[in-house]
């Protein structure tokens, strides 16, 4: 009984863990543009939770995110940091 319960607590964790990691981050397609390079090509750098460095075909840069409000009023995107 006990391996049955088991079995499907495994199961279920896999699935809602294969369901968070759909797609690439979301700096890599606009650094695919920016460099041009595409995005097989690209190595993605966590810095921070807001804030990455992409680099590939000989380019790097670093994208952050921003929010304007606040809570689930919140509009969030990616952009490329300005040194």
């Amino acid at each position: 009984m006990w391996r049955l319960h088991w079995g499907v607590w495994v199961a279920l964790l896999a699935s809602g863990m294969l369901g968070c990691a759909s797609g690439p981050h979301p700096a890599i397609p606009i650094a695919a543009k920016a460099f041009p390079c595409q995005e097989k090509a690209l190595t993605l750098h966590k810095i921070y939770p807001r804030m990455v460095r992409v680099e590939g075909c000989g380019k790097e840069a670093t994208y952050v995110e921003v929010c304007q409000g606040y809570g689930i009023d919140a509009k969030c995107g990616w952009g490329q940091k300005k040194n």
